[in-house]
């Protein structure tokens, strides 16, 4: 996992203007930064306006969260390398995690998108336990490797590793 995470930056660096990838990217440092505990009752729902979105349970846990949005969100973005995010928003939406982790679930990297990734990528995304995470780093790193290449430019592992 920590492979993975040190390769944030430079996926934010390929990534340009690319929102998706910027969101997706925003996602996975939310899922280190905030750790199991809180993981497994939060949601990284979307960026938008530089503000990372994210469900929570009940007003318990948005009391709480928004008393350590600071750090989370320092932590979020020295992930990134850069100030990708600039403010949290924790929203009450038990309904929201639920579609949340369904909608994760069922995101699956085709083994044929699989196969045109680098060994580096395939290598790095194969030390990530949680399966959702692992889909969507692997899923960031092929849009970035398709949009160099629609570029002109030819995708290496370097370029994205």
């Amino acid at each position: 996992m920590k492979n993975i995470i040190g390769l944030l930056p430079r996926l934010v660096d390929a990534a340009g203007e690319n929102s998706q990838i910027l969101e997706t990217a925003a996602q996975i440092a939310w899922s280190r930064a905030a750790g199991d505990g809180l993981w497994a009752s939060t949601a990284p729902l979307r960026l938008y306006d530089r503000k990372l979105e994210v469900a929570v349970p009940d007003a318990i846990w948005q009391t709480q969260l928004k008393a350590m949005s600071a750090e989370l969100l320092a932590r979020v973005n020295w992930l990134l390398g850069r100030d990708v995010v600039k403010s949290l928003e924790f929203r009450i939406g038990p309904e929201s995690l639920q579609t949340f982790r369904a909608q994760t679930e069922r995101k699956n990297f085709s083994g044929r998108e699989r196969a045109s990734l680098p060994e580096e990528v395939l290598s790095a995304a194969g030390t990530i336990q949680d399966e959702t995470l692992r889909q969507r780093f692997l899923a960031a790193a092929g849009s970035v490797i398709a949009r160099r290449e629609s570029k002109g430019g030819r995708a290496t592992s370097e370029s994205v590793t």
